[in-house]
């Protein structure tokens, strides 16, 4: 018995032994097929690069060759460790800058500000770089510190937006961003109440009258169109809402009598069905009706 107990473990030792130099030539050879005389420098950095984020292990990144492979290494781990010596050992290039979004990644993540001009003197930079802060936490005080004028109002609308909160808008002085900004709020909150407070009727698209289009579309209310005071943009105000009608029983909604009896003619000419034509009030377009109806 004690024989065979013997011959037992040193069955286990040799099979142990066989089973560490299997595990020891597979890494070897995954080695060794990674690079081969045939592997370029830039498969050895992707090579790095993958390993280094599945192991977790940012010693890898030292190794990569192309210093955008490797920018984008230790960027990594800086977001990951929220660590901003990291950024540091990034080689600056002004291509891309990727050392300062590194410091711009840990800006947004820590709501430190003095991050923005760590590595640049540029107004532009540091001012897009606290617009990216400010809309992160949703604080709008961080915007009153951006000197650019439209990247300020940027950065107000875009918390506005996100908050709902229409107070923001009044700090933009601009009466165009001030505009767009209550126009984006008016159809988020599908409010149309909120289109009375732009300051103008028709200003590149975002005036009053836009807004009242933009929220009538949004909430599928054709009357809200009877609020606007431009011809053009009523008309389209009403044609965009009747295209979603596709029964005559939709026209009913419309309270004045000329866009409804358009709508039934609109249905009745798609739908080639006379019989709505009743429907039409003006003997005008009644006759229209019929007549385009073969």
């Amino acid at each position: 018995m004690k024989k065979v107990l013997i011959i037992f473990l040193i069955a286990l030792i040799i099979a142990g032994c066989s089973i560490r130099k299997d595990i020891e030539q597979k890494n070897d050879n995954e080695v060794s097929y990674k690079f081969n005389e045939k592997s370029t420098s830039a498969e050895k950095d992707m090579y790095y690069y993958n390993t280094a984020i599945k192991n977790n292990n940012i010693g890898l990144c030292e190794k990569i060759i192309s210093i955008y492979v490797k920018s984008d290494c230790l960027r990594y781990f800086a977001k990951e460790y929220k660590d901003v010596s990291i950024c540091d050992k990034i080689t600056p290039f002004t291509v891309s800058g990727e050392d300062q979004k590194c410091y711009e990644d840990i800006a947004i993540i820590k709501q430190d500000l003095s991050l923005c001009s760590k590595k640049t003197d540029s107004k532009y930079i540091i001012d897009l770089c606290l617009h990216k802060v400010a809309t992160q936490s949703n604080n709008s005080n961080i915007c009153d510190n951006i000197e650019n004028k439209l990247t300020k109002n940027d950065c107000y609308n875009d918390i506005a937006e996100n908050s709902k909160n229409i107070d923001l808008c009044q700090k933009i002085l601009e009466n165009t961003s001030f505009n767009f900004c209550i126009n984006n709020l008016a159809v988020k909150n599908k409010d149309p109440n909120l289109c009375e407070r732009s300051k103008s009727y028709n200003t590149s698209y975002i005036g009053r009258d836009y807004c009242y289009e933009h929220v009538s579309y949004e909430i599928n209310d054709i009357n809200l169109c009877e609020k606007i005071i431009d011809d053009n943009v009523k008309y389209s105000c009403y044609r965009m809402i009747q295209d979603r009608y596709t029964s005559p029983e939709s026209c009913e909604k419309i309270k004045k009598l000329e866009r409804r009896d358009d709508c039934y003619l609109g249905i009745a000419v798609v739908k080639n069905k006379k019989l709505i034509c009743n429907n039409i009030f003006d003997a005008r377009i009644k006759e229209r009706c019929l007549n385009a109806i073969k």
